[in-house]
């Protein structure tokens, strides 16, 4: 298979997004990334909360796992609506326990 019949298969199975394709979208949406994790780490270094960011994703002690989950959902929120992005929710996994995502999403308002 040629590159250029690769790319169209690539684009045919992605097509909501196919027009994305090499316009630097993903540069935006890799900036609108760390904008929000910028914000979750300047709110708990504000906080006095130790955070290790790793990659996509945020490690701190147990006691702090609410306040993170907090802090990721109000970032997402304010720095999505300054993008004029839709209001939808983020998706964020790998909480402690189903119990703490629900303590995380009742202590925080929707778009």
């Amino acid at each position: 298979m040629s590159w250029a019949q690769f790319l169209r298969r690539v684009e045919a199975h992605h097509r909501p997004i196919g027009g994305w394709f090499r316009t630097g979208r993903g540069m935006c949406l890799q900036h609108l990334d760390s904008a929000i994790a910028s914000k979750v780490l300047d709110y708990l270094t504000f906080r006095g909360a130790p955070c290790l960011p790793v990659h996509d994703s945020f490690i701190v002690p147990r006691s702090q796992e609410r306040q993170l989950g907090e802090t990721m959902v109000r970032a997402y929120y304010a720095q999505s609506g300054k993008h004029g992005a839709a209001k939808v929710h983020p998706v964020i996994t790998g909480w402690s326990s189903p119990a703490m995502e629900a303590l995380i999403w009742d202590g925080v308002e929707g778009p």
